[in-house]
């Protein structure tokens, strides 16, 4: 799982909730909604005597080409509208380093996979923390195959809305997995064109 160090902190409007640091720029925004006279603004804040922390760049992606996987995401989002996001990580044939191949997003397609990922299903178990600022739990497992082959790592996010409880979105999560493992034949069938 990623780990993360505080170098500090900074005040900004009570109310604002919004916010994205920017590491191509070393900025972070954060949407203030309106207060009284003060319009609604974005503040604009640069890190200062943060130590030589690393500025990563954009994630590695790789080209993909699996059309029948994301079909088959694209036909599990529709069966299942409450899911804000599904992604079907696997190792490509002919490839050694796992990707997501499938998600509904194309500009995601081809990023590697994270070692949060791995760490996260490392031991077969159905990981889903509550991420209560997104309002979602954050599902990771397994996949398989129809043959119960291990083909790589299903990640969603089900709202708390639609989840009583983290065993709740796990029941929820094993169940949509076992839904799409039932129609993959093996790995290549995942990028066939048809």
């Amino acid at each position: 799982m990623d780990e993360y160090v505080s170098r500090g902190s900074i005040s900004t409007d009570s109310r604002a909730k919004t916010g994205r640091f920017v590491p191509q720029l070393s900025r972070l925004f954060i949407a203030a909604p309106q207060d009284g006279a003060k319009s609604a603004r974005v503040e604009i804040f640069e890190p200062m005597n943060t130590g030589s922390g690393d500025v990563r760049g954009p994630e590695p992606q790789e080209p993909v080409n699996a059309p029948v996987a994301e079909k088959l995401i694209l036909n599990i989002l529709s069966s299942h509208p409450y899911l804000r996001k599904i992604g079907l990580h696997v190792i490509p044939p002919g490839q050694s380093t796992m990707i997501l191949i499938a998600n509904g997003n194309a500009t995601r397609l081809g990023i590697h996979s994270s070692t949060g990922d791995f760490a996260a299903v490392k031991d077969g178990k159905t990981y889903g923390p509550h991420i209560a600022d997104g309002g979602f739990y954050n599902m990771k497992m397994q996949m398989f195959d129809a043959a119960e082959r291990r083909i790589g790592i299903l990640v969603m996010e089900i709202p708390d809305t639609t989840a009583t409880s983290q065993e709740d979105a796990a029941l929820r999560a094993e169940a949509i997995g076992k839904e799409l493992s039932a129609k993959i034949p093996n790995l290549e069938w995942l990028f066939r064109h048809k």
